[in-house]
């Protein structure tokens, strides 16, 4: 009873100072779930990023809840330059650079309607809710298949790279590893892909558990993700060859593969947590802020 009474407390709060952001934000989230529920083949990325972009309105709108907002000068000739950007882009779709549809147009004029009503701060909030409803979340399925490859490259390389240090007679040609007379085709379910989004969201709270006092030392724990999860996968692919020399090709069955796609996230989300301890300099801060 006491969340609930917190939950309506809160949402009543909401209501009342920004009603507009919490308008937009509905209709975002509305959108993206309809994306994922009828536009969508594939949701095992999908469906994380939506709750992401769920728990990013209500992070935003809880901070931005209960404050005087307010759009000055500055913020409102910012929001004038995004309406501004949308023919440029349009132009660029025109010559074929990138097409997105009018997805990024709505992108900008978002971000130009919250910036010339609660100012720049609240249009920064917005940014990562509009990018994943309007962008990502309808054109996951091509983005993920765009980081495949290169992800799968780096994987490769750094697999056979670490086992040949230690006398393994492996090679690689790009995504293809030899093994003892076979050649096994790193694709993209061996790249981590499928657990992408799931580990965008983790790693989201993680970052989120730690409250850190500066937005740059978030940001950068944050964006250690991609690396770790290059790393995390590099190690599952070590351990799938090591397998494969103790018990043969079966080490490629969907058993043994989906059993090291959890040690996979389970390493990423270790690794997240690790070098959070990095910027615990921020947690003391706060402490020491909060005893002055």
């Amino acid at each position: 009873m006491q969340m609930l009474h917190y939950f309506q407390k809160s949402v009543q709060e909401m209501w009342r100072t920004v009603p507009m952001y919490c308008l937009i934000c509905l209709t975002l989230l509305l959108y993206a779930a309809i994306e994922v529920i009828y536009n969508t083949t594939v949701r095992d990325n999908a469906v994380p990023l939506w709750i992401l972009a769920v728990i990013l309105s209500w992070t935003a709108l809880k901070s931005l809840a209960g404050q005087s907002l307010a759009a000055g000068v500055r913020a409102r000739s910012i929001a004038w330059s995004l309406l501004l950007l949308i023919p440029v882009w349009l132009q660029c779709m025109k010559a074929g650079i990138w097409q997105l549809d009018m997805r990024v147009s709505l992108l900008l004029v978002t971000l130009a309607v919250l910036c010339y009503r609660y100012g720049i701060r609240a249009a920064f909030r917005a940014l990562p809710i509009a990018g994943l409803t309007l962008v990502l979340i309808p054109v996951q399925e091509q983005f993920f298949l765009a980081v495949s490859y290169p992800f799968r490259l780096i994987s490769t390389m750094l697999t056979v790279e670490s086992l040949q240090l230690f006398g393994s007679s492996i090679q690689y040609h790009l995504t293809t590893i030899q093994l003892e007379g076979i050649q096994v085709a790193i694709t993209d379910a061996c790249s981590g892909i499928s657990q992408l989004a799931v580990l965008f969201l983790l790693g989201y709270l993680i970052v989120q558990q730690k409250q850190y006092k500066h937005a740059f030392s978030a940001l950068l724990h944050y964006s250690s993700l991609l690396p770790i999860i290059v790393i995390a996968n590099s190690i599952r692919l070590v351990g799938t060859i090591l397998l494969f020399h103790l018990i043969g090709e079966d080490a490629f069955s969907n058993r043994y593969h989906a059993a090291l796609g959890f040690v996979f996230v389970i390493i990423s989300v270790l690794m997240l947590y690790g070098i959070g301890m990095l910027f615990a300099e921020d947690e003391l801060e706060e402490t020491i802020d909060a005893r002055t």
